[in-house]
Formats: C-alpha cells, sequence, structure tokens
C-alpha cells in the first residue's frame, strides 16, 4: 500500500491545468500514487534541513544507530542504489561498523527509504516515524523541494489501520522556508491556508469538502470567527496549490458567524449567547430547569458560554500583556492537598504546566512561544494526594479534577467552572480529600467572583448566593440548597457554614448571562445552624428534625416483628428515584475511634453476657444503627436509637430488604451537621 507510488513514479501522471474546486485538489494529493512534480531547473536552499547528513561523530545528535539496507552490496561504506535507513536504539549499529554517523532532521524518525546517490538521497522519498505516521516527498541532494504529503494513522489497532492525509506543505525556494497549505486539525475540519498560517484569514471547509469559508484565526483553537461563505479554488497542476479567492470571494450578504469545531456548532452574529437560558423568572418547574442546568454546567466535553465570544468583541482577541497567570481556588485554601502535575490546555492542545504554589493559589508562567494568549484555558489538575493524611487516591477514585477559565490581563475574568469539590469545613473529617463533581459556577471580573455564585459539596448539595471581597460565601442572604435542588435553608453564613438559617424553598429561577439566580420563598420554622457532632456529642441540636427528613419520610412502629426491630420508615410522598431522602448522624468517628469503640463495646458484652446468649449477635444489635460515611463512621448507641432521644436525623429507622428500593452509604455534606451519612432512592418509592 505505501509503496505504490514508487512503481508509477517515472510514469507520465495525469496533469490537472485548469481550475478546480479545493475538493478536486484533495482528491488528487490524498492518493499517494499521484506524484506531486517538482520544478527542477531550482536548486533546493540551502536553508532547507536535510533529510540526513553525516557528520563528525562528536557532533550534538550525532547517532550511530541505524542500519542500511539496499540490493546493492555497500562499497567503501558509500550508500548507493533504493534503500532504507533504519533507527533503532538497540538493534541497529551499522554507524559503528561504517565509522560514519548521521543527523537527521527529526528525533522521531522510525524509516527512510528512497534512492541513494553517493551518500545523498535522490527523487522521491518516504520518511516513516515512530507514532506509524509517514511523510512523501521529493528531494535534491537529500533536501526537499515543493510539495511534502504526511498520512497519519486513524487507530492504534494495526488491524484496523488506516491512513489519511493529514497535511500538505510546500517548502518555499526562495527562503528555504516550510509553508503550511492544507491541514487536518483535531476535529476533523480541513483548514486550508493562503499564504502564511500566521495570517490572519483561514479558510476551513466542512468533512464534504464542498462549502468553503472565510473565517479569522482564533486563539481559542477549537474556535473559528467572523466566518462567512467563500468562493475559493485552486489552480495549476498536480499537486500545485496556488489557491486564491475567486470573483466576489466572500458573499457579503451571508451572514457571519462564530464556528465552535469541537462540537461543530454555528452561532450567527447578534444570537443570544445563551438561547435555552431565560432571563425572566420562571415560576414554574423550576426543579427541573436547575437540574438541566446543572447537568449542563457538569458536562466537561463542551463549554457552554462558548457563545460568548460573540457578545465581547469580533472574536476573543488576544491579551498580549499576559506573561502569568495565577488565581486562588477557594476549595482548597486550608487544604493540605497537592498534585502531581497541573496541565494547562489551550482546546485539545497542553501548553504547558501549572504550579500549586500553596493555599490554593495557582501559577502559569506563559512561555514566549505562548504569549499571545487565547483568553479560554482549562486546567487539567490531575492526580491529588493528601500531605496531611498521605492519602493517594486508588486509579478507580480518580476523576478528572478541571478549571474551564476566561482570563484577561493574567486574572479570570468571565465565567469560570471548578471541578475541584471538597468538603465544606477545612477542619473536620474528610476535609483534606477531593471529590468527584463540580465545584463551582459563577463570573469573574478583574480576578474577583462577581453576581450569583454557586459552589458544590460532596453529595450534591449547592451553597448558592454572592461572595464576599475574599472570596468566601459570608453574609445575610445566603443558601443551602439540598440534593433535590427545591428544598433550602436561607439565612445568615459565614465562609459557607451556617451561622443560622430557616427553612425555605425555591420558587423561581432566571438566568443572568448563563449563571442561574434563585428566588426562595420566606424562611419558616425553627432556626439552624452548624455544629457538627463529634465521638462524644450529637451536636446542640439533637432534638431537632432536619428538613430533609421531614419533607419525604415519617417514622412510626415498624410492623416487623424480631428483637431488633422498633420503628420504621415510610415514604410520605412519591419519590423519585436518584433522590437523596434522609441524612445518617449520630457519633462521629475516625478509624482509628471506630476501632476503639468496637472494642470497649465487645469488652462490656462480654463482661454482662449471659452464658446463653451469642456474642456476636448481641454486638451486632448494639451496632444496628452504626455505617460509614466515606472516611467516617457513624454510630447511634442501640440504647439511643429511639426518635425520644435523638431526633435530628432518621436514616437509622429504615429497615432492611433483601429487593431494596433504597440505597444506603451515600454522603451529604449537609448544612447543619458536615459530611454524614445519606439514604438516597434507587428507584421510585
Amino acid at each position: 500500500m505505501l509503496f505504490s507510488w514508487w512503481v508509477v513514479a517515472a510514469l507520465i501522471c495525469p496533469v490537472l491545468t485548469d481550475s478546480r474546486t479545493i475538493e478536486q485538489w484533495h482528491s488528487y494529493v490524498k492518493d499517494e500514487s499521484n506524484e506531486c512534480r517538482v520544478n527542477l531547473s531550482i536548486e533546493p536552499n540551502a536553508a532547507t534541513l536535510p533529510v540526513f547528513e553525516i557528520v563528525n561523530c562528536d557532533a550534538p545528535d550525532a547517532s550511530w544507530n541505524y542500519k542500511f539496507q539496499s540490493a546493492k552490496k555497500l562499497k567503501k561504506g558509500v550508500f548507493d542504489g533504493f534503500g532504507s535507513i533504519l533507527l533503532s536504539q538497540n538493534e541497529c549499529k551499522d554507524g559503528l561498523k561504517l565509522k560514519k554517523c548521521l543527523k537527521f532532521f527529526r528525533d522521531d524518525i522510525k524509516k527512510i527509504q528512497g534512492n541513494f546517490v553517493q551518500d545523498l538521497l535522490e527523487g522521491n522519498v518516504m520518511i516513516e516515524f515512530r507514532d506509524d505516521s509517514y511523510m512523501i516527498g521529493h528531494v535534491r541532494g537529500s533536501r526537499f523541494m515543493g510539495i511534502k504529503r504526511h498520512f497519519s494513522s486513524n487507530s492504534n489497532v494495526v488491524e484496523s489501520r488506516q491512513f489519511s492525509l493529514s497535511n500538505v506543505t510546500e517548502i518555499d525556494p526562495k527562503s528555504g522556508e516550510e509553508k503550511l497549505i492544507m491541514s487536518v486539525d483535531t476535529y476533523g475540519f480541513y483548514r486550508l491556508f493562503k499564504g502564511s498560517p500566521a495570517d490572519d484569514k483561514i479558510l476551513y471547509v466542512t468533512n464534504d469538502l464542498l462549502a468553503i469559508y472565510k473565517c479569522k484565526i482564533s486563539p481559542v483553537k477549537s474556535f473559528v470567527y467572523g466566518c462567512q461563505k467563500a468562493n475559493f479554488i485552486s489552480e495549476g497542476s498536480a499537486c500545485d496549490a496556488e489557491f486564491y479567492e475567486g470573483v466576489n470571494s466572500v458573499d457579503e450578504e451571508s451572514e457571519k458567524f462564530i464556528w465552535n469545531l469541537k462540537s461543530n456548532e454555528r452561532a450567527m452574529y447578534g444570537e443570544s449567547a445563551h438561547p435555552n437560558c431565560k432571563n425572566d423568572w420562571q415560576r414554574t418547574e423550576t426543579t427541573k430547569l436547575l437540574k438541566d442546568w446543572i447537568d449542563t454546567m457538569e458536562d466537561q466535553t463542551t463549554n457552554p458560554f462558548w457563545k460568548e465570544i460573540l457578545t465581547t468583541g469580533d472574536g476573543n482577541e488576544p491579551d498580549e500583556k499576559q506573561s502569568e497567570i495565577s488565581f486562588v481556588v477557594p476549595e482548597l485554601v486550608d487544604r493540605s492537598l497537592n498534585f502531581t502535575a497541573i496541565k494547562v490546555y489551550n482546546g485539545d492542545d497542553i501548553i504547558g504546566e501549572a504550579k500549586h504554589v500553596g493555599q490554593g493559589k495557582i501559577t502559569f508562567e506563559v512561555a514566549d512561544v505562548n504569549r499571545t494568549m487565547p483568553s479560554d484555558l482549562v486546567f487539567d489538575f490531575g492526580a491529588w494526594y493528601s500531605l496531611a493524611t498521605m492519602i493517594v487516591p486508588s486509579d478507580d477514585s480518580q476523576k478528572k479534577h478541571l478549571l474551564f477559565g476566561r482570563f484577561n490581563n493574567g486574572v479570570l475574568h468571565g465565567p469560570v467552572r471548578r471541578f475541584l469539590r471538597t468538603t465544606n469545613d477545612p477542619t473536620k473529617q474528610c476535609s483534606h480529600e477531593l471529590f468527584p463533581g463540580i465545584s463551582f459556577i459563577g463570573r469573574y471580573e478583574n480576578g474577583r467572583p462577581t453576581g450569583a455564585c454557586w459552589r458544590g459539596l460532596p453529595g450534591n448539595g449547592w451553597i448558592y448566593g454572592r461572595v464576599d471581597a475574599h472570596r468566601r460565601f459570608t453574609g445575610d442572604d445566603i443558601a443551602y440548597i439540598y440534593p433535590d435542588m427545591e428544598l433550602a435553608i436561607v439565612g445568615r453564613f459565614k465562609n459557607g457554614l451556617l451561622v443560622a438559617g430557616r427553612e425555605s424553598k425555591v420558587i423561581g429561577v432566571r438566568c443572568n448571562r448563563g449563571i442561574m439566580e434563585v428566588d426562595f420563598a420566606e424562611p419558616r420554622g425553627p432556626v439552624y445552624h452548624y455544629e457538627p457532632a463529634t465521638n462524644e456529642t450529637y451536636g446542640d441540636q439533637p432534638m431537632l428534625a432536619d428538613p430533609l427528613d421531614m419533607k419525604y419520610i415519617y417514622v412510626r412502629g415498624s410492623g416487623v416483628h424480631h428483637q431488633v426491630a422498633d420503628e420504621g420508615a415510610f415514604a410520605k410522598r412519591d419519590i423519585p428515584a436518584q433522590t437523596t431522602i434522609t441524612l445518617h448522624g449520630g457519633l462521629v468517628f475516625n478509624m482509628y475511634e471506630t476501632e476503639l469503640y468496637s472494642n470497649r463495646t465487645r469488652e462490656e458484652i462480654a463482661n454482662r453476657q449471659d452464658p446463653s446468649e451469642d456474642a456476636a449477635e448481641l454486638f451486632w444489635v448494639q451496632m444496628k444503627y452504626g455505617g460509614f460515611a466515606r472516611c467516617t463512621t457513624i454510630i447511634i448507641p442501640a440504647d439511643m436509637g429511639s426518635l425520644a432521644k435523638y431526633n435530628a436525623t432518621w436514616a437509622h429507622k429504615l429497615n432492611h430488604k433483601f429487593v431494596p428500593n433504597c440505597q444506603y452509604g451515600k454522603i451529604l455534606d449537609s448544612p447543619r451537621f458536615g459530611l454524614i451519612g445519606a439514604i438516597l432512592t434507587i428507584r421510585e418509592c
């Protein structure tokens, strides 16, 4: 397959001399059996790097790890005839035998195949690379001339591998520089360049190579903007790529649009940046609207704010002053968390690595090559580990911990999404761990959050409101919204922790530049505050039931005839699947304290045990209200299980069933108790 073009190289190839469509030109150049002719009357430019050259073995980048293969026998160690140079780290040592070292124009070459004349490559050549792509072109004196074509594989599986044209370049005979003519980008779009790819005009075509649009290059690689339909054709023979704009090159009547190449979506100029997000108050189906919006924000594969480029100027203009980017991640402040590497992406391309310098501060020094920075970047925090607990998560617990941000003058400025979920209280259990899920949705202005902001917590509860100058959820009008996106506690919070609040519910939502704002009902009922349990106390409101439990269940005699059965929990309403319906509070123990408590309980049983009783069953009875919540154990002693003695949470009243309708072992970072256990429905109840 790869070698068919060698056979026809000496034959007369078809010549296309009339004006051609881009599709016709591409159809010719993608066929490797078609020859791309060169003007043999022009000498190759000495500025063009040779494919290989013979150098002193002491020279930088000199290599003796190669093997020369040819049908001809080597005479005096001179490369002659049709043959190949194979490169390997271990097996190819002709350089030692021949006492001849070579230097190559790239360090990822696997094989060079062509016609050798007195140690020089002449004519058609094919170069294979270690990533299994290959390049074909024409050389004189080992230097490329004219058109080069690069073919890449679409698969890592050898049996199903197919190669396709990925880019076409041309060596400028005057300067010796290599100019990009056509390339296929990460998203499968063809980019056709008129002149240098640094020009501010670029042509895009869809995969059918028919409709061509003249667009401006955006610093964000997944976008182009100012796009209009264009008349763009090619003229010349064979592979010659004399692209030019025809008469009436741009259809001035066509509307300009911005093109999201990653999702293949277009947005017309003047179109709303958030067409599905209504900016007037919606009073019906508020729960569905909020959940749908959260689902959109949690999708790490798309940018829900991409159309805003239309409202911020003629397409995401670069800020050339950005030599360093820095910002603070509030979720990481006062946490002993660190990261093995923080990679920075422009679109799908890595442009560098950032550093976590402590107290949640992230810095990224912009390399000179990237000094003209795109405004939209993605920070991938990769694998994390805890300096306090020395916890290193297993592979199956690793999730994508990302920050999607828009930057200006080196600071966050615009929509921001963070996926770095931590517990609300940095001083309590599990505070030195990261949890999956989105942790922040909001907007920044000149490095500080502004307007309504959302902080996601473990278990899918949310802190909602405006943050203070220190990026903290502090104030008298902050809310905790429970996972059902309806029930809430509204009131005074300090740094995200509930100081005094009462029950409320969501009664309206509206969209402000892509961020949901919430209207709450007048708060009512008793005043709640944050007071987490310890290994000795249940907090200071053990008899005040949580509004979540009261919304979904009620407790009465279970009706189960068993020595450990007493009260049972029953659904108060129809409950959808995947609903958090009740909390599991109690005494909270870490791993060490859990072991001590268990041992003490066993000793007490042994000291009072009747010989006729089973010690294991007695232990189980004593621990029947116990359970795990991530890094903690929660226990309500058997003699405290009645709601007459402990009424704050009711999950311990759910009975066992072999075909359950609920799932135990979930967690919720709650406004009153911090991180505790929770019960989730697994089917409709």
